[in-house]
């Protein structure tokens, strides 16, 4: 058996003990992948095989990731990128879940009986089906700050992956900018996370500019507390949704064609 048959069947497995695959469609959700992965055959699978009845929830991250890598091998995707990969996993773990009139059904007949009870039901049913994604989810910070109002759960999100060099680079492709672009950089390339100035002062490095020759455009408070600990010149694009502190940066604009009446009106760098 080879290893992308061994993971549909432990993916199966994992549907089977967490409720998303019941007893009956196991053989239905296995011919399911099959066809998604373009194969014609698996050997018997089904919810009790030792292989596959016993798949911890630390397993679903690398059996994904396989299944990812064999899809990239077959021409499955169009790139090995974070985000085509996120997008194929989406799919493999869609031929897992209930339709959503069956979700909504479940929902409203255990509301009937407790909201707590409901949203339970909801938020295991995003985890399990990965829409949740726990492996990355635990790389948040979290803490709790006390206030006249009682007590604060503050979380900040690290677990959204940085775009690869491969998406930016499709991006800059995508907007025909190109001849304009001579550094693509990504958070994944650096170590630490703003408000750590590591990303701008390698990017300084490797464009050979010194900190006061570079302009950064920024919207977010760790995104200018970062590029100004690096020495850089920081305008912030205004922020009217979530509320950042902008106070830092050398220059606010309203919309992003107002920098270049700055730079050619002698304004930044006389």
């Amino acid at each position: 058996m080879t290893m992308i048959q061994t993971d549909i069947k432990k993916l199966i497995g994992y549907g089977v003990q967490r409720g998303l695959v019941p007893e009956e469609d196991v053989v239905y959700t296995a011919n399911k992948l099959l066809e998604l992965f373009g194969l014609e055959e698996l050997e018997c699978v089904c919810s009790a095989d030792k292989e596959a009845s016993s798949v911890p929830e630390s397993e679903l991250e690398a059996i994904l990731g396989r299944m990812c890598d064999y899809a990239f091998e077959k021409g499955l995707i169009a790139e090995n990128s974070v985000t085509y990969r996120d997008l194929f996993d989406t799919k493999v773990m869609g031929l897992l879940v209930p339709r959503p009139s069956e979700v909504i059904g479940k929902f409203k007949e255990l509301y009937a009986q407790s909201p707590q009870a409901a949203t339970d039901y909801y938020y295991k049913l995003s985890k399990d089906s990965d829409y949740i994604r726990r492996y990355r989810i635990v790389k948040d910070m979290k803490w709790v700050s006390p206030t006249k109002y009682g007590d604060l759960d503050i979380t900040v999100n690290l677990s959204k992956p940085e775009k690869d060099p491969k998406a930016i680079a499709a991006l800059v492709q995508a907007a025909g900018v190109e001849a304009l672009v001579n550094s693509q950089i990504s958070g994944d390339q650096c170590k630490a996370h703003k408000p750590d100035p590591e990303i701008y002062q390698y990017t300084m490095k490797k464009m050979r500019a010194k900190p006061s020759e570079c302009l950064v455009v920024e919207d977010s408070t760790y995104g200018i507390t970062a590029a100004k600990a690096a020495g850089a010149v920081v305008i912030a694009k205004k922020d009217d949704r979530f509320g950042y502190d902008q106070s830092g940066a050398d220059y606010l604009v309203e919309r992003l064609t107002e920098i270049v009446k700055l730079i050619e009106g002698g304004v930044i760098w006389k």
